[in-house]
């Protein structure tokens, strides 16, 4: 999954709330062995959202390098 994001206009509004747990759902089916979410560093708000939800930060260093214009958000999920 790429680009897991709610808009400005409508966060606060539980949407991510509702669509995190899917997401994590669907990687339990899909036997994936680890959710790795790539945010920009002033997203302060969305780095609080995904650590109470039990993500952690400081384990890796993500390095990125894009090859074309795109959001800011990057989820990957990532097979055994």
């Amino acid at each position: 999954m790429e680009n897991l994001t709610v808009q400005k206009g409508w966060r606060g509004n539980g949407i991510g709330h509702a669509l995190r747990p899917e997401a994590e759902r669907f990687c339990k089916e899909s036997d994936c062995s680890k959710m790795i979410l790539l945010s920009s560093t002033h997203c302060i708000h969305a780095h609080r959202f995904f650590e109470q939800a039990g993500f952690r930060a400081g384990r890796k260093r993500g390095l990125v390098k894009y090859c074309s214009q795109s959001s800011s958000w990057l989820f990957e999920v990532y097979r055994h």
